[in-house]
């Protein structure tokens, strides 16, 4: 039977019933209890207190090698065995366990310990952790815990000695993460200390693997030494994203990295250029390097400017703006400034680097550099986009996103303009280094062809018409050189530094003629020799004949013309192709070459003038 309510006292039955709970527990206690419970698992996740690696440096300290007697298994004659003889071979290491205990101790090896005696393996208590604890943690979980920090000013408003969450994440992150982590990333760039003066040639010089070569898609090898900075910065990058907050101290590890990588190279590449007998001196094409005025003027060349160009636009050629007498123009201006400075210049073999294998360092220390900077030029470009936009901070991670839109980028404008010097110094190096070789190869030219001029007795009374010796040792010097630096250069840088020997050694050619004394017509088929053998090398070296040392050699051919008036004809038939200067030498060195009898009858101004008029037929008109 049912209890029946009637329906006249349903109606004054009340819709709610209004009733309070007494709160247990304060919100502020709450929040209070949650930020210390999430502040003790995170001590454990991040090894807060270094527990793991203390643990393991004790541990491995207490571990005893126990020694066998080999002398029983030597014996000719079994000796008499105990009844438990030890085992000849132990292994100790295996992945075998001889213990359950053996077991769960490799299985819980990071395990902080919760026992007080180390020693004491089997005492401790090993717990299940989601992952390995390490200091990094900090990394993954620092965008959520600064949300629930977030969430909680929110919702209450705490004293500052009950803000336990945030001040454990701000005392870890600034006491012991980030002079933990920058200490780490240093070790694994192997940086060297600024008091070493001597740096490991043989550890700084080693190059990437073929296998990473290829995965980097590089065409030519790097140093190790690069790689490693690279991935430390990198890794730095990284870590700006994860912990905005601290990009300052982060930016400054970056640039300090940098700074001591280029010195490092510095000293590597000093030690190769620097003479060994004379300190403070070095090769030729160094102390052009080391004057400022030569420097700046060879970074302002047409065709420096165009490599930069070039460098930019990997797909570009030369062919894309220029033709050939824009070419033959600009490389015609750079051979001048380098006759200046070279014409009246007594050339040693000290001032030369014969070194193949330094040549090759160099070649392989600008690339490296070049790499880097080409690299650390993308992620500087995100940090100052960053500066007004924190978005852009994604790009510098493929796998972290930005959960937190309020993130608050601490990075000034002087660290990012420090960062931005570390990395000038690092592309100012390179470009020197690619200046030096620039160098260094057409100061190989004017040696061996001054080795060739200065002994011209040999063009007047000819033994054999077979090239020059030291004019094979320039084809054998150039084709070395071009072995080296093509498997250790790009394209561009290449023939940057090759690009112009023809027009180097035709001008010298032409413009040393004057250092012939006298020369017979069996001299000047030697010296027409020379230079096919010399046009066959530049041949190989830029798979193209060179147009300008078929100059050169039909500027000597000319001195087989046996009259003056043979080669007034010549210039009436074909109009000028020297200059007039050019066409005075050939006139003067025919005039020395003739014998005394025929030099009487040779008047030299006379035929100098008639030059000038064949070279400059307007002239003479206007005066008439």
């Amino acid at each position: 039977m049912f209890f029946e309510i009637p329906f006249a006292d349903l109606k004054n039955l009340p819709s709610e019933i209004l009733f309070e709970v007494p709160y247990i527990f304060s919100i502020e206690f709450v929040w209070e209890t949650l930020q210390q419970v999430l502040s003790d698992i995170l001590h454990e996740y991040i090894d807060y207190n270094d527990t793991i690696d203390t643990f393991h440096l004790q541990s491995s300290s207490t571990t005893t090698i126990n020694t066998t007697d080999f002398s029983q298994y030597l014996t000719k004659r079994a000796p008499i065995r105990s009844q438990q003889v030890p085992y000849l071979f132990e292994f100790s290491q295996s992945a075998q366990f001889s213990s359950l205990t053996a077991y769960l101790q490799e299985q819980n090896r990071f395990t902080i310990k919760q026992d007080s005696s180390i020693a004491n393996v089997s005492s401790i208590n090993y717990k299940q952790y989601v992952c390995k604890p390490n200091y990094r943690n900090i990394t993954v979980v620092h965008d959520i815990l600064q949300r629930i920090i977030e969430d909680i000013d929110q919702n209450v408003s705490l004293h500052s000695s009950k803000r336990i969450l945030d001040r454990t994440l701000t005392d870890f992150i600034r006491d012991r993460f980030i002079g933990r982590v920058i200490k780490d990333i240093r070790e694994s760039a192997q940086i060297t200390s600024l008091s070493t003066t001597i740096i490991d040639q043989n550890r700084f010089i080693d190059i990437i693997p073929s296998v990473l070569q290829k995965q980097l898609q590089l065409t030519v090898p790097i140093l190790q030494s690069s790689y490693l900075i690279f991935k430390s910065c990198e890794e730095l990058f990284f870590l700006v994203r994860c912990l905005p907050t601290y990009a300052d101290e982060f930016c400054q590890a970056i640039s300090d990295l940098l700074f001591k990588h280029r010195e490092s190279c510095q000293k590597l590449y000093l030690s190769i250029v620097e003479k060994n007998n004379s300190k403070g001196l070095s090769i030729y094409s160094n102390e052009w390097i080391k004057d400022p005025d030569i420097n700046r003027h060879l970074r302002t060349t047409p065709a420096f400017d165009t490599f930069i160009q070039m460098s930019k636009n990997p797909n570009r050629t030369l062919a894309d703006e220029e033709n050939v007498d824009n070419i033959r123009f600009r490389e015609t201006k750079e051979t001048e400034t380098l006759t200046i400075n070279l014409d009246t210049t007594d050339l040693d073999i000290e001032d030369i680097c014969t070194n193949y294998k330094h040549i090759q360092i160099l070649g392989t220390i600008h690339e490296s550099l070049n790499w880097l900077y080409s690299k650390l030029l993308n992620y500087f470009d995100v940090l100052d986009k960053s500066l007004t936009d924190v978005k852009y901070l994604d790009m510098l991670s493929s796998t972290v996103r930005i959960q937190n839109t309020k993130l608050n980028l601490k990075l000034s404008r002087l660290n990012l303009e420090i960062l931005s010097n570390a990395m000038k110094t690092i592309l100012n190096l390179s470009q020197d280094i690619l200046l030096v070789l620039f160098i260094e190869i057409r100061v190989h030219i004017y040696y061996y062809l001054q080795l060739v001029f200065r002994n011209d007795q040999q063009y007047v009374y000819v033994i054999d018409l077979d090239p020059d010796e030291n004019v094979m040792n320039l084809n054998r010097d150039l084709t070395r050189l071009q072995e080296v630096l093509r498997s250790t250069l790009n394209k561009q840088q290449f023939a940057y530094i090759f690009q112009g020997i023809g027009v180097v050694i035709s001008s010298t050619l032409i413009n040393w003629i004057t250092r012939f004394s006298r020369i017979s017509e069996s001299g000047v088929t030697k010296m027409c020799r020379n230079i096919f053998a010399i046009e066959q090398t530049v041949s190989q070296i830029r798979t193209v004949g060179d147009a300008e040392l078929r100059r050169a050699h039909q500027y000597y051919e000319l001195l087989y013309k046996t009259t003056p008036e043979e080669l007034l004809s010549m210039i009436e038939e074909h109009g000028r192709i020297y200059s007039e200067q050019d066409y005075l030498h050939l006139l003067q060195l025919q005039y020395k070459s003739f014998v005394k009898h025929d030099r009487e009858n040779f008047d030299l101004q006379k035929y100098k003038q008639l030059v000038k008029q064949a070279l400059n037929p307007n002239t003479k008109k206007n005066s008439a």
